[in-house]
């Protein structure tokens, strides 16, 4: 007797693990994360382009699995105005993964939000670079910012 319910208990287990790891499978969903820079208190200060590149990121797992976000991605920003924004494409589900990720990389006196995170959606490291004018002849200056931590 006892065999047969055992047998009952595991079959019924491998019959539903198909349709929970489907579930689970189709729970995620792609969100917009909009990163914004905005000069709004200086409206002298005109981007003329900006990019942020990603030398290195972490997702948590499962959040991305058409593999949006990579090493070398580039994401050009678009101007509305005095607002300056480009948009991540990525799952949002907090793990400690990523925390511990974001925390080996990132020093807690090099960042202003994050001190000490416990979970996290996402984490990149990269590049931002920024064109504005010289205001000499139609010039324009280009600055880059390595390690910045949207």
């Amino acid at each position: 007797m006892k065999h047969g319910l055992i047998f009952r208990l595991i079959a019924t287990i491998c019959l539903l693990a198909p349709i929970v790891s489907y579930s689970f499978m189709w729970s995620m969903v792609y969100r917009d994360n909009v990163l914004i820079i905005s000069n709004n208190d200086r409206p002298q200060l005109r981007l003329i382009h900006v990019t942020y590149e990603i030398d290195d990121f972490s997702v948590t797992e499962g959040q991305d699995p058409e593999r949006k976000i990579s090493k070398g991605m580039v994401s050009i920003f678009s101007m509305n105005g005095y607002q300056n924004f480009t948009t991540f494409v990525v799952g949002r589900h907090k793990s400690e993964m990523v925390a511990r990720w974001f925390t080996e990389r990132v020093p807690s006196n090099k960042n202003t939000k994050y001190r000490d995170p416990k979970e996290l959606n996402f984490a990149f490291i990269g590049k931002l670079i920024m064109t504005l004018p010289s205001g000499k002849h139609g010039l324009q200056d280009v600055y880059t910012f390595e390690d910045i931590y949207p």
